[in-house]
């Protein structure tokens, strides 16, 4: 029952190849789908229980953000961005290495109600910090202060 999406286009060439032969010798390719970039990514999140962002370095990761607006239990890896978005055991799971990314995977598919809740707490965040209003607000107050200088 379960399906991996990986979402967007392949930023290194040859990544696909190196997920697709690792997963090889699994019973999990079948459910293992790549989705090029696509226009409605609303969808994708819609369809998900879980997002995953393992990166090795990031900036403000638009795609975390999306997801947790979308009501995501979002699992990261401890880099810039991610951290600054996700609160460990509270609005996510921040992870440090594949065997703890896999128990946070396990544990989130296993413990319904934490990955409620940590998608609960994530939407709650966007909305408290990164609404549209909250930014524009911020941009204003910025916007004035500097033409009162």
């Amino acid at each position: 029952d379960l399906l991996l999406l990986y979402v967007g286009p392949e930023r290194e060439l040859g990544y696909k190849s190196k997920l697709m032969s690792m997963a090889g010798g699994s019973k999990m390719l079948n459910n293992i789908r790549f989705i090029p970039h696509n226009d409605r990514v609303e969808v994708y999140y819609q369809m998900a229980d879980i997002f995953c962002l393992p990166s090795a370095r990031e900036g403000m990761p638009n795609s975390l953000l999306e997801a947790m607006a979308s009501g995501l239990a979002c699992i990261v890896t401890p880099v810039s961005g991610s951290v600054d978005l996700i609160e460990d055991n509270v609005s996510g799971s921040v992870v440090a290495d594949i065997d703890s990314l896999r128990s946070a995977i396990e544990r989130y598919l296993r413990v319904r109600e934490m990955r409620l809740a940590h998608a609960a707490h994530a939407l709650e965040v966007i909305k408290a910090k990164y609404s549209l209003e909250r930014v524009a607000r911020a941009h204003l107050e910025l916007f004035r202060a500097i033409t009162c200088m």
